[in-house]
């Protein structure tokens, strides 16, 4: 009894790890962001990734703007994809205004990147 307790157990353990490593390919929402890239790096201590900073603008009030406090809205964002970053950090350099498109799976793994967004493509 105590032996098959023990095995439960063992694979619980090693299904939690899998899922955590690698994530479960469920996209939970996806879509499209606009904005300036005013930030990006490739983080990672084993398994690197770009991460990125998108501004999408200024949140507050427009119809006048010497009430209240403005602030700009920052989008957090990881790439995994080299060829996407590329992209992203030559629109970066420019300045370019871009629209990137994005999934957030369910559990990202550790493959993926810090946040919980995952940008796949950049629409020009």
């Amino acid at each position: 009894m105590i032996r098959k307790i023990g095995i439960v157990g063992a694979l619980i353990v090693f299904l939690y790890v899998l899922y955590h490593l690698f994530g479960i390919p469920i996209t939970y929402s996806e879509g499209d962001r606009s904005g300036v890239v005013y930030k990006t790096s490739r983080k990672g201590y084993l398994i690197k990734t770009w991460e990125g900073e998108l501004n999408m603008g200024v949140v507050g009030p427009e119809d006048k703007p010497s009430q209240g406090s403005v602030a700009m809205k920052i989008w957090d964002f990881s790439v995994s994809d080299r060829e996407v970053a590329k992209v992203i950090e030559e629109h970066e350099q420019k300045g370019d205004r871009v629209t990137l498109h994005y999934k957030q799976p369910f559990v990202m793994g550790a493959w993926f990147g810090k946040s919980d967004s995952l940008v796949t493509q950049v629409l020009e």
